[in-house]
């Protein structure tokens, strides 16, 4: 080897190792370059990929806003995402809080038209002196953490009021959730506030805290400044079971989109309202004959101003089913709520336009006991939007940006397995026939079923003549049952006249079932159930004649007997020796004996 390749191994050699200096040095400018743009999203921290979805608190609202919301957010919630359960009484939804130390369990209404916290105290009586009918009491003594405020407090409502003092104490959501010192009302008297059959012992007002007496800082407000919760949270009512985020919910706990109307009044949570159709009638009011609207989850009913409620009523009475004239004096009657027509809100939107809210005739005709009553009333001046306009929505209470969001709800009953969301778009026809039903959630099999034969094969009733009616959103639809339909039952009726269930797209519907023949078609094909019965009826008729002609047979034969047979004891002339004739009862009188 000569000198000029020594010397050129060497220069080769020098390129390669420069080469790989630089590589490296660019590889660890560019590390230290994310490291750096890690920092400026978490100052004072460092990145760590285990702890990434639990840092978002850390994030302020600026960045939240250079932030995709619907992309980050979701993944930044997966593990702090808390929800709670709601459970709803004859009138209002509660849900659990836990009180002082050790905890004390107890239930609170939530009500979005208030802003204070009170819970019923051991001294609670109402206005006649008696003791309040609850069965738990928050007792201040028993907890290691209370503290005597003392001022007084004194709130009324649409309907009920309370008086107490306040007491300061540790409130904790559960399942690990938040927990604060906060300041609250302990009831000492009340008047129509806790209602029967009521389960709760306190309420959780979630309004603004101007709306708050006695300047007790509201629980949420509270919460949103220790920064323990976002400030905005989300309410979904679903038929008597619930949830309750402290949070946006995530996109699968609703159907998309989100409408949102603004907040014109920052107390309660007030927006405008357009207008009002009852079974896709409009009322013929002017849009600027309607008052704001209230969204209070604490009120049942909807009330609406005199000259709104009269035309409401006066549609409902045209498109609604027949019922008991005290229903419209607020009495509860035996009605069915699945024949009620659906009734639309308008709100308007954030775009100048509006959009429907949509209220089904199963919500606003409530239930109580065996009866169901009219959650519709009057009010004096404004509107109130109460529970029943929630149900079967997700509603995004936004505080941070003045806001309220309705989507239907996209949770299902535990109960019933029976979807909660009101219906995206109002479709209140179907066509066809019961075959095309068949495959509804509940619905029997027999129901699918075209033929008697195989109507019978299965355990099946067949109705040869009859109509089946499906009522989607109280709007009645006739399916095609001209050549028969199969349902279940026995020889002498159907099992039910009518079924609820839900449909895709419809939400819930009810079938209802009208049979032209006397009997259905059961266990046999060959008879129809008018001849069936007109069998049955002269089988009934001979049975009952010859059972009378044997009774009568048998009373002819003992009146055709000999008169000595029929009557032995009696003396007739003739006869050798008369009967003896018993003869009278003879008396002895005592002697009076010493």
């Amino acid at each position: 080897m000569d000198l000029l390749q020594i010397f050129m191994i060497f220069v080769l050699f020098e390129v390669c190792s420069c080469l790989q200096v630089s590589s490296s040095h660019h590889t660890l400018s560019a590390s230290r370059a994310v490291l750096r743009k890690l920092k400026t999203l978490h100052p004072g921290k460092s990145f760590h990929l285990k702890r990434k979805t639990k840092e978002h608190h850390t994030i302020t609202n600026n960045q939240w806003n250079k932030i995709d919301n619907s992309t980050i957010r979701e993944n930044i919630r997966k593990e702090t995402e808390k929800s709670y359960s709601l459970r709803s009484t004859s009138y209002a939804y509660v849900m659990q809080l836990d009180l002082g130390t050790p905890k004390q369990n107890l239930e609170f209404l939530i009500d979005t038209g208030s802003a204070n916290m009170a819970i019923a105290g051991p001294e609670c009586q109402d206005k006649d002196g008696v003791k309040c009918q609850i069965d738990t009491f928050y007792d201040p003594k028993k907890s290691t953490t209370s503290v005597y405020i003392g001022h007084p407090v004194e709130v009324e409502y649409g309907k009920g009021s309370w008086s107490g003092e306040v007491y300061r104490d540790v409130v904790a959501f559960p399942n690990e959730g938040p927990q604060i010192v906060a300041d609250f009302a302990v009831i000492k008297q009340e008047k129509e506030f806790f209602l029967k059959n009521s389960v709760n012992e306190g309420i959780l007002g979630l309004a603004y805290k101007t709306l708050s007496t006695s300047h007790v800082e509201p629980i949420f407000d509270q919460l949103v400044d220790e920064k323990k919760a976002e400030d905005v949270f989300t309410l979904s009512f679903c038929n008597g079971n619930g949830r309750f985020w402290l949070d946006y919910p995530l996109e699968n706990e609703y159907i998309s989109p989100i409408q949102w109307t603004r907040i014109i009044h920052r107390a309660w949570y007030t927006a405008r309202m357009t207008g009002i159709d009852v079974a896709g009638h409009s009322l013929g009011l002017s849009p600027y004959s309607y008052p704001p609207a209230i969204i209070d989850s604490g009120t049942t009913d909807i009330l609406l101003e005199p000259e709104i409620y009269i035309a409401v009523i006066a549609m409902l009475r045209k498109h609604g089913p027949r019922v008991d004239e005290r229903f419209w004096n607020n009495y509860c009657v035996h009605t069915d709520p699945y024949k009620w027509p659906y009734i639309t809100i308008y709100l308007k939107n954030m775009k100048g336009g509006s959009f429907a809210l949509t209220i089904l005739g199963k919500h606003y005709v409530r239930k109580q006991d065996q009866f169901h009553c009219l959650s519709i009333g009057a009010k004096q001046y404004g509107t109130v939007l109460g529970e029943v306009t929630l149900e079967g929505n997700v509603v995004i209470f936004d505080r941070e940006k003045h806001r309220v969001g309705f989507a239907p709800s996209n949770l299902t009953d535990p109960d019933t397995g029976e979807p909660c969301g009101n219906p995206v778009a109002i479709n209140t026809t179907v066509s066809g026939a019961l075959k095309d039903f068949c495959e509804a959630p509940y619905m029997p099999y027999a129901s699918c079923f075209t033929t008697c034969q195989t109507c019978i094969d299965h355990a099946g009733a067949w109705c040869p003549h009859g109509r089946v009616f499906v009522w989607i959103n109280g709007v009645r639809s006739e399916l095609d049952a001209g050549d028969g339909y199969c349902w279940t039952g026995n020889f002498f009726t159907f099992d039910s006249i009518n079924f609820q269930t839900y449909l895709k797209g419809h939400g819930s519907v009810e079938f209802e079932f009208e049979c032209f023949s006397m009997l259905p078609m059961y266990k046999q094909c060959l008879i129809h159930g008018e001849w069936l019965f007109a069998i049955f009826i002269v089988i009934v008729i001979v049975l009952t004649i010859m059972c009378a002609c044997m009774c009568c047979r048998k009373v002819y034969e003992v009146d055709s007997r000999p008169s000595q047979e029929r009557y032995p004891l009696i003396n007739r002339p003739g006869d050798k020796e008369p009967l003896p004739v018993p003869s009278a009862p003879k008396y002895y009188r005592l002697s009076n004996s010493r």
